[in-house]
């Protein structure tokens, strides 16, 4: 199961982070532990860059025995059997067997019901005990059906388990009920903010060890942590001719973003920015892979400068020869980098650079890249081979993500997206809607053999 599925679900989504930065104690560390200690669910809601990842990788590093069971979602797990699907194997990765209640009902020829699937998610973690479920970037989530599935599992835990929620905004969860039962406790923007410890260790791992840049740079970035390692990792970089940084404190999305262009991306040399930029369409860095996007000569020297600047995380990753690192960049720092490529390329440049990371990807992620510069032909034909292999695994599915970016003309005249389609539809009990995509598909295929 857990190799048939490694397409949709690689193995660092299903992995706690390691620490990027040497940090040391977080104060919400402990606070988030002995919240634990009393409600079934946490949740944490800040903007990007906030430190959510970082302070759930800290808190997942000194755990203790409780163990943490982690998701990093995306939008393809907008689909409660999918999200139910991550789960599973995350259980299974985690503690070496499939949790069989789960199982029999993803592998059932009917549907199987979302509180009903709920329900045997919890007692599948409750059988496993002092289990903390964490489900990191929640926002993915935005189906009724999806948080249906989320909500059945926090009100079915057993005494021993928790759910521990990371999201950009407030989750639909029926918070006000869980606040009145005090069963929720919920950590903020406020929260999650860096003092002078965290920032003078941050330096400090720069080798800079100066009591007025620490101050400098907890007044320049009011705390938020994306900003504070950035500019940490800077100072070490001043020798080099980086200028100094801006002085005014950082606030929502357009102000992190204006300062990522102007004093991180603008502050480098043609080639590396360009390089930042191609790469950061890749979900994990290597030489081959980032040499082949780029077609560059200085692929090892850029992928050090990235690291330096800060823009770089190292994530463990468990195969078959053991524990190895593997590179990605920041989310928060990905999604800039590609928006930028996606404001300074011509339309012909980023197909171009958008076939050439699906070419270096898995299936999953390839889909995302070419429906983002409208490749709809490369695009489907990615979705229809995924969808084979998929529709012959038992208890995997197709991710409505996938199918939903495809217009009506798209599923006429592609006979096994419409057949996919129809399927999906037959699963949601709309006859209606599966006779009109099934019936014409097949006739279709038959006329071609």
């Amino acid at each position: 199961m857990d190799e048939d599925r490694g397409a949709l679900f690689p193995r660092w989504k299903l992995l706690a982070p390691t620490p990027a930065h040497a940090l040391g104690v977080l104060p919400t560390t402990d606070r988030l532990a002995a919240a634990l200690d009393r409600v079934p669910f946490v949740s944490l809601v800040a903007p990007a860059g906030s430190g959510k990842t970082t302070t759930l990788a800290a808190w997942s590093a000194v755990a203790g025995t409780r163990h943490p069971l982690w998701v990093r979602l995306d939008p393809q797990d907008d689909d409660y059997l999918v999200l139910a699907a991550a789960i599973s194997t995350a259980v299974t990765r985690t503690f070496g067997r499939p949790p069989e209640r789960v199982e029999t009902l993803l592998r059932s020829s009917t549907v199987p019901d979302i509180r009903q699937l709920g329900t045997a998610l919890a007692l599948e973690l409750d059988s496993l005990a002092d289990v903390a479920l964490v489900l990191d970037d929640l926002h993915h989530l935005r189906t009724t059906a999806s948080l249906q599935l989320v909500e059945a599992i926090i009100d079915d835990l057993g005494p021993s388990c928790r759910v521990i929620t990371a999201s950009r905004v407030e989750p639909p969860l029926n918070m006000a009920r869980r606040r009145v039962r005090r069963t929720v406790v919920e950590f903020g923007p406020k929260d999650l903010r860096l003092d002078r410890t965290q920032v003078a260790a941050l330096l400090a791992e720069a080798g800079v060890h100066d009591d007025d840049a620490i101050d400098v740079i907890l007044q320049r970035s009011a705390g938020w942590a994306a900003a504070a390692v950035l500019l940490a990792a800077n100072s070490g970089l001043l020798a080099l001719g980086v200028r100094p940084l801006l002085s005014s404190p950082l606030a929502g999305d357009s102000e992190i973003d204006e300062f990522l262009r102007v004093e991180v991306l603008e502050q480098m040399e043609p080639e590396l920015a360009d390089f930042v930029m191609e790469s950061s369409l890749l979900a994990s860095l290597d030489l081959v892979t980032c040499a082949a996007i780029t077609g560059s000569e200085r692929t090892a020297e850029l992928l050090e400068q990235a690291r330096r600047y800060g823009l770089v995380e190292s994530v463990s990753v468990d195969d078959e020869h053991g524990s190895s690192p593997t590179l990605r960049y920041h989310d928060r720092i990905a999604s800039f980098l590609r928006a930028e490529v996606a404001h300074r390329r011509s339309a012909q440049d980023r197909l171009s650079l958008h076939r050439r990371a699906a070419a270096a990807s898995s299936p999953m992620r390839a889909i995302e890249l070419l429906l983002e510069v409208g490749d709809v032909e490369a695009a489907s034909a990615k979705v229809v081979e995924m969808g084979h292999t998929l529709l012959d695994t038992p208890g995997a599915r197709v991710p409505r993500s996938w199918l939903a970016a495809f217009h009506e003309d798209d599923l006429t005249s592609q006979p096994w997206l419409a057949m996919l389609s129809g399927l999906q539809a037959l699963e949601d009990g709309d006859v209606a809607k599966a006779a009109a995509r099934l019936a014409p598909a097949v006739a279709s295929l038959r006329e071609r053999g």
